[in-house]
């Protein structure tokens, strides 16, 4: 329970920032979050983002794809979120293809990423 209540706090940061810099999410109260199914940390971000969302009125709409496809989809301003991009190293050759593409921030401190046991 406890290493839920620091998660909280960074998601509501990325929200946050999301509703406050969006054009298109500004006008609208129809949010897409693009998620990939089988990633359990994806997942679980992207539900608890609904969940905040849900309870400030906005309506979400999750839409399951690859990585691939949602960061495609989020180029062409079909989905407004996803929440399981890995940088610097993991997506860092999927972002590159969508230049127009925004980061908002990072939900987890750098030290969360190293290998090995803690």
């Amino acid at each position: 329970m406890k290493k839920l209540k620091y998660l909280i706090f960074p998601v509501l940061i990325i929200l946050f920032g999301i509703l406050n810099s969006c054009e298109k999410l500004k006008n609208s109260k129809y949010i897409t979050i693009g998620m990939v199914d089988g990633w359990a940390e994806d997942i679980a971000m992207t539900h608890v983002a609904k969940a905040i969302l849900d309870k400030q009125g906005y309506h979400i709409i999750i839409q399951k794809a690859s990585a691939d496809m949602i960061l495609a989809s989020m180029n062409n301003e079909d989905t407004d979120l996803f929440m399981g991009v890995w940088l610097p190293h993991t997506h860092a050759a999927k972002i590159a293809k969508f230049p127009e593409l925004t980061e908002l921030g990072n939900q987890l401190q750098q030290r969360a990423h190293r290998f090995g046991c803690a």
